[in-house]
């Protein structure tokens, strides 16, 4: 009987974490996709002003005129920097989402090569 409710537990954490595999695959994909996002984001802004005269602008947070390269405003402290979007990045969340994919995929391969199938659940539990 133990040995039964144990391999039913078994078999659902084991599920579980093929699960939670695909989750975080499509999660670094999700990442992927953002990052390409404010990639060409910043393209098409660098394109549009190519050099730009301002030298100074307004803080949105108190309206104070500051540096157009300040990376914090020094009267209330809204945060400036503009986040980096590096293809190294990118290319590491593909591969990571590829490689979780995979496993994924594979452990679909497993289960379905070694006949598992919900009915074996279903026929240990009527037995109890």
């Amino acid at each position: 009987m133990f040995k039964d409710i144990a391999s039913i537990f078994g078999t659902i954490f084991i599920l579980g974490l093929f699960l939670l595999i695909f989750v975080l695959s499509f999660m670094f994909f999700g990442i992927v996709f953002v990052h390409i996002k404010g990639k060409i984001k910043l393209i098409r802004n660098r394109n549009k002003n190519p050099i730009s005269k301002r030298t100074r602008m307004r803080c949105k947070n108190c309206r104070c005129i500051i540096s157009i390269e300040a990376i914090v405003c020094p009267h209330c402290g809204e945060d400036y920097e503009k986040p980096s979007y590096s293809f190294f990045a990118i290319i590491i969340y593909f591969i990571f989402g590829c490689g979780f994919m995979y496993i994924g995929l594979l452990a679909i391969h497993w289960i379905l090569s070694e006949g598992f199938s919900l009915e074996d659940i279903h026929r240990i539990r009527r037995r109890y």
